[in-house]
């Protein structure tokens, strides 16, 4: 459990950083900054890179639903890019804001 929150935290700052990440550059981010245990997981050997690849996609959604509970912001996690953009607060015609996310996600 503190690991997928220490992971949480650090992609958290990384999209304070910059926006858009692609899943591989974010990886080799996190890699270099010694982010355990992304850091000690080798990208060449098949199961290590689903490890790497399942724990960074847990810790984004993981943000997801943390940004999106406190309104903060959203990400679009898409296959290969991922981009953090400004909490949805759209104006309905009679003028309430509706701040849901319409978008589901199926996974």
């Amino acid at each position: 459990m503190e690991t997928f929150q220490h992971i949480t935290s650090y992609l958290g700052q990384a999209f304070e950083e910059q926006p858009v990440w692609r899943e591989h550059a974010l990886i080799r981010k996190m890699q270099r900054d010694g982010i355990e245990p992304i850091a000690s997981l080798s990208l060449s050997n098949m199961l290590s890179l689903f490890k790497v690849h399942f724990l960074v996609r847990h810790g984004l959604y993981q943000l997801r639903a943390k940004w999106r509970s406190t309104q903060r912001a959203d990400l679009i996690i898409g296959t290969i890019e991922i981009v953090s953009i400004p909490y949805p607060s759209a104006t309905k015609s009679d003028g309430a804001t509706n701040s849901e996310i319409r978008e589901t996600d199926l996974l």
